[in-house]
């Protein structure tokens, strides 16, 4: 499920907002979005206000089902470092995205990824990632 192609490592930002756009580049590279779904993500984010955020350091970014989707995917967004939210308490270092189709599909991503964030002994590896194959094997079942 995750590849070279859509995890991206140590990247730079200073606002909540180009990790959005960070997260949309990942997906649009794969063919999974067209503009549209990060412009629903970004609303989403302003509309709904930091509730992606589930955990501390961890957001789910996402836009509307079906709006500007090509097809269903997940992408993560290592941070180089912390990235506040404004007007909260609360703060990412990783974030992943996805985009979905229909509803059926957006509710089935949202139950695996919260079963992945159950064990926090991963969450942990996953922060102090030192290494984008460090990550990858991580995520895709393996331990470091």
């Amino acid at each position: 499920m995750y590849n070279d192609m859509n995890v991206r490592f140590g990247y730079e930002a200073s606002h909540v907002m180009d990790v959005i756009d960070a997260c949309g580049e990942l997906l649009l590279k794969n063919s999974l979005i067209s503009n549209e779904y990060i412009d629903s993500m970004k609303h989403t984010l302003e509309k709904f206000g930091p509730y992606m955020v589930l955990i501390k350091d961890v957001a789910l970014f996402h836009g509307v089902p079906g709006v500007g989707v090509l097809d269903d995917g997940i992408c993560l967004v290592h941070l180089q470092n912390r990235i506040e939210l404004d007007q909260s308490n609360k703060s990412i270092k990783l974030a992943f995205a996805f985009c979905s189709k229909d509803g059926k599909t957006h509710m089935e991503i949202i139950k695996d990824f919260a079963t992945m964030l159950m064990d926090q002994n991963v969450i942990a590896k996953l922060i102090n990632a030192e290494t984008k194959d460090e990550l990858l094997i991580l995520l895709n079942g393996g331990t470091k």
